[in-house]
């Protein structure tokens, strides 16, 4: 799987595709992140 992921990016331009990726993973990043902040404010036992 890996190599397959490399192939690609050698294949597409690799400074577009992982600007993209990188925009896509910081969303989800934050994403998470809010979550995390939403459940640890509801509920006591994500803090422990």
């Amino acid at each position: 799987m890996p190599s397959l992921v490399a192939r690609l990016f050698r294949e597409k331009q690799p400074q577009v595709r992982l600007s993209q990726l990188n925009q896509l993973a910081a969303q989800k990043l934050l994403i998470l992140i809010q979550f995390q902040i939403f459940f640890s404010k509801n509920s006591p036992a994500t803090l422990a």
